[in-house]
């Protein structure tokens, strides 16, 4: 959200035929000045006058590029952003989530440190999602994301990972720490609403899907216990 809000974009300047005849134009003036000076000076010119304005031409050209380059730099960093932020609750969305999943494991592969996966379900969402509307199902998916983030250290990533569904990456810990971390998201709960999570700690050499296949394992063992609460999956 900083890449989103912290520069604000620049109104890219259009282009007009108008704008363009001015342009050419002035990059004609320098050498038209040189021919009518050799016409009418019979091939003597004033060298210094034709001299500084190229060098000006060429300066204003030049900025003007850099700035359309800056323009262009500036929509590529936020479109880059918002590809990767949920519009709904502001989250990373379900693409960060798999890029920073596969770094952290890789993190965690050169320093053997932990690292947790959570998969967290909001429970019986779809009846909620019916009985106030999609707007209020908007809302509680809003408030939940903002209550989670607020319980987070800044090293924990939380991503809407998509529906009803958000993914948790606790970095250096393990299952005990997270299933601490979750207990306080349970606490924070809005609009009296539960949720079901399912967790796995990496075993060292297993992929990011095979991580997140027994964290989502152990979450449908959640939810088939009876819902709002957390299972883990041990280490293989």
């Amino acid at each position: 959200m900083r890449a989103l809000t912290g520069h604000p974009l620049r109104p890219v300047t259009e282009m007009s035929p108008q704008r363009v005849l001015l342009v050419n134009l002035a990059c004609m003036g320098a050498p038209a000045l040189l021919i009518i000076q050799g016409v009418l000076q019979h091939g003597k010119v004033d060298w210094f006058a034709a001299g500084l304005g190229c060098i000006t031409l060429f300066a204003l050209v030049a900025l003007r590029m850099f700035d359309l380059v800056s323009q262009v730099h500036d929509k590529a960093r936020q479109l880059d952003a918002v590809a990767h932020i949920d519009a709904l609750t502001a989250l990373p969305n379900r693409r960060a989530w798999d890029l920073e999943l596969s770094r952290r494991i890789a993190a965690a592969r050169r320093h053997g440190s932990p690292v947790v996966v959570a998969i967290l379900d909001l429970d019986h969402f779809k009846k909620y999602n019916d009985e106030h509307g999609h707007q209020g199902g908007d809302n509680l998916l809003s408030s939940a994301a903002a209550a989670w983030r607020g319980q987070l250290r800044p090293e924990d990533l939380l991503a809407r990972y998509g529906g009803e569904e958000f993914g948790a990456i606790f970095d250096q810990s393990k299952l005990a720490d997270a299933d601490r971390i979750i207990e306080r998201l349970q606490a924070v709960n809005p609009l009296g609403q539960t949720f079901s999570a399912g967790a796995a700690q990496w075993n060292g050499s297993e992929t990011a899907e095979e991580l997140l296949a027994r964290a989502d394992v152990a979450l449908y063992a959640a939810k088939a216990a009876g819902r709002n609460r957390v299972y883990v999956s041990s280490i293989r």
